[in-house]
């Protein structure tokens, strides 16, 4: 083989391994680009553009919300703030007296109606399913909030979960957003208004090794309310 030859050879080579590189570079790019619009767009639809006035789903005029997980955190708020909207508020969580607590709380400082539902979503009990059905069909519901969720105890490999959290977490993160969401609905379609809110995680957008089961569940969620929002 001529020295011509060699060098004809390791300058395609050359030619080849760089037109590789920079394919790696542009795909590299359009991936970080697309995760910059995504985290820009979540910023300007929480901080700059503006809200949907609550009584386009029925604030003030005897509708409800329904927000599960609502005992504690970030459900609990979401009932104060409802409450304070003149939304009728039903709270679904595992714990009785807590929802109890809150309820009187509620109508107290609101002057509005509360009803309170006990249950444990890690059980997916149908009997539940069923009796907050029945709770629900006799009410006039603008606003859903699913907020239920169960979590690793600590960050742990999944080869290490065990089945009980595996099972736990589909029930109470996907299951039970479906399900809670499947009963609601045919309240919100007949008179055209509805809002329902997913409360999901930074874990869901981006990929979190160690809480993988979590951050899998919360994917699902955005993906699943997307696809639902196109439905509806």
């Amino acid at each position: 083989m001529s020295l011509n030859t060699n060098f004809l050879q390791v300058l395609q080579e050359n030619q080849l391994a760089s037109l590789a590189i920079a394919t790696l570079a542009v795909v590299g790019a359009s991936v970080v680009s697309l995760k910059t619009l995504s985290f820009v767009k979540l910023l300007f639809d929480v901080y700059v553009r503006p809200g949907k006035s609550l009584k386009s789903f029925g604030a003030g005029t005897g509708a409800w919300a329904v927000i599960t997980g609502a005992s504690d955190g970030i459900g609990k708020e979401f009932a104060l703030q409802l409450a304070a909207a003149k939304f009728n508020i039903l709270l679904v969580s595992r714990t009785l007296s807590k929802l109890q607590e809150l309820g009187e709380e509620i109508e107290k400082k609101y002057h509005v109606e509360s009803k309170v539902f006990a249950m444990d979503f890690t059980k997916s009990d149908p009997q539940d399913y069923e009796n907050l059905k029945n709770i629900i069909d006799q009410l006039d519901v603008g606003v859903l909030v699913n907020n239920v969720a169960t979590n690793h105890d600590i960050p742990t490999p999944f080869i290490l979960e065990t089945d009980e959290l595996i099972r736990n977490i589909i029930e109470v993160n996907i299951f039970g957003l479906l399900k809670v969401t499947k009963i609601v609905l045919p309240r919100m379609l007949p008179s055209n208004r509805g809002l329902i809110i997913n409360v999901g995680s930074f874990a869901g957008m981006i990929a979190t090794p160690y809480l993988s089961l979590y951050s899998g569940s919360k994917a699902f969620m955005n993906t699943w309310s997307q696809a639902l929002g196109a439905e509806l």
